[in-house]
């Protein structure tokens, strides 16, 4: 925002430096009005926050004072000034409105208050551009920032899941390896009693050829 503002001070100096290079190209020469009116705001540009105050607060108490008619321009361009307690660019738009509507001022202030007034207007049209891009640069931001939490709940979701997958997979694994030697066991003592049952034959058998004792 303070670099918006100080480009709303660079465009009404460039402004004003246009306008000087207008009328000093012009015939008659450049009326003494306007030259103290730019020069009372380079003046005011270099004075302490302090010095301002008081300055703007003289100014202010004179606004009704008809026998200056530089003393509005005065006033709207110390509106202008950032940083101050009184600075108030919509009110100094409102001033210079004014003045270039009244007839009875002379016309080259008039044309000073026209070019100041455009200047000012397409600035605060900067500002509000501005303003408008940052909010939605923030929300651009800060839908970035919640699909960034998004993700990482979504990444923190797989990584337990795969976690309990995997502690299945160990359980799995195990359980098979018992079954597995349990087959085995089963396998080895179906053997045996196979083994077992041609032994018991095999007596028998052996039994049955033996001849009676005498």
């Amino acid at each position: 925002m303070k670099f918006v503002f100080n480009l709303i001070l660079c465009m009404i100096l460039s402004g004003c430096a246009q306008f000087t290079n207008l009328v000093a190209t012009s015939t008659p020469p450049e009326p003494p009005s306007v030259s103290g009116v730019l020069q009372y705001y380079h003046n005011a540009k270099a004075l302490t926050p302090d010095e301002l105050n008081e300055l703007y607060a003289q100014e202010e108490a004179r606004m009704d004072d008809a026998d200056d008619p530089e003393r509005t321009l005065r006033v709207a361009l110390l509106l202008t000034l950032q940083g101050t307690l009184f600075h108030d660019s919509g009110r100094a738009a409102k001033l210079l409105q004014d003045y270039t509507q009244k007839s009875e001022h002379d016309d080259d202030l008039r044309a000073l208050a026209s070019l100041l007034l455009s200047t000012l207007t397409e600035a605060q049209r900067h500002v509000i551009r501005y303003e408008e891009t940052k909010l939605e640069l923030d929300g651009v931001i800060e839908e970035k920032s919640q699909l960034q939490q998004q993700y990482e709940q979504a990444r923190n979701r797989l990584a337990r899941i795969r976690h309990e997958h995997n502690k299945h997979e160990e359980h799995y694994q195990k359980v098979n390896e018992a079954l597995r030697q349990e087959q085995e066991t089963v396998e080895n003592l179906r053997k045996q009693i196979e083994q077992l049952k041609i032994i018991e034959k095999t007596l028998n058998e052996r039994k049955l050829k033996k001849p009676p004792s005498t």
